[in-house]
């Protein structure tokens, strides 16, 4: 469990990172500097620690691990274009419904009657209704806020496939082999798309500079290594219920350091889907 309380808590770092750099940069430019350095961290390591480089670079290992680095790629692309509209309360509230989903797939036979999770869920879903309803009702003529729901809502569901599918190649392939394969793909992925089409920058207001990059580069190459451990010492469902820790530490974050602030019932309903998230895990 080590492991998942060192990545919960670089998560939350990772995650208030992206919310305050998403805005100073075009998605792609912004994600392929980070993929830079954390490509070097990763990529030292998987020098170092790799079991087994022949079973990596194998074309039907390698094709596997193209295919969910790839689903990575996608998810991290709509989580930064998320961060530029909209806030670390809506991405957290989403990292929340995730957890439900893996949960039940990842645990399913665990549940012995319905009554078992069924009120879990209906507060989980009481509480989201209540927050998507306010948002909307607040944000009526906003179009960026249902950008913003939109491209939260399509990251986690690249996630959820990409959590699910790294636990089942682990039984496989190192944590190192795996973090190693996705940081060089993002950048690969990153890279090509900026080749083929420039992106426009002129809402920047101030350029990220290359030491931030390293910042940024530092929380999630940690985070994602020590996930990695902890998932393949536990299973899905566990990874994302200790993670709800993570969206906690990163609202705190956006509300001490970035002064983020939200109407109360937004807070109230992130409340509630803990409380159903906090009855789901027991």
């Amino acid at each position: 469990m080590a492991y998942l309380l060192i990545a919960t808590l670089f998560y939350s770092i990772n995650d208030f990172l992206w919310s305050i750099y998403s805005k100073k940069s075009g998605p792609l430019a912004l994600i392929q500097n980070r993929s830079i350095y954390t490509s070097i961290f990763v990529g030292l390591l998987f020098v170092f620690y790799s079991k087994d480089l022949g079973l990596v670079l194998e074309g039907t290992n390698s094709l596997k691990l193209l295919g969910v680095s790839s689903i990575g790629f996608m998810g991290l692309y709509f989580l930064v274009k998320g961060f530029q509209q909209g806030s670390i309360v809506q991405f957290c509230i989403y990292i929340l419904l995730t957890t439900t989903v893996v949960g039940l797939i990842s645990n399913f036979n665990n549940y012995i009657t319905l009554s078992s999770f069924i009120p879990s869920l209906l507060c989980i879903g009481f509480g989201f209704g209540f927050f998507i309803y306010h948002q909307l009702k607040t944000h009526l003529k906003n179009s960026s806020t249902y950008k913003s729901h939109l491209y939260f809502m399509v990251a986690q569901l690249f996630f959820i496939v990409l959590v699910l599918q790294q636990y089942e190649y682990l039984s496989v392939f190192s944590a190192v082999d795996i973090a190693f394969y996705q940081e060089l793909t993002v950048l690969l992925f990153s890279s090509l798309l900026l080749f083929l089409k420039k992106e426009k920058t002129s809402f920047v207001k101030q350029p990220v500079q290359w030491y931030e990059y390293f910042l940024i580069a530092l929380p999630i190459s940690i985070a994602q290594l020590s996930n990695l451990q902890g998932l393949q010492l536990t299973n899905p469902f566990y990874e994302k219920l200790f993670g709800l820790l993570g969206p906690v530490l990163s609202v705190v974050l956006a509300m001490v350091l970035a002064k983020e602030r939200h109407q109360f019932t937004t807070y109230l309903a992130f409340i509630i889907m803990l409380i159903g998230y906090y009855f789901l895990g027991l």
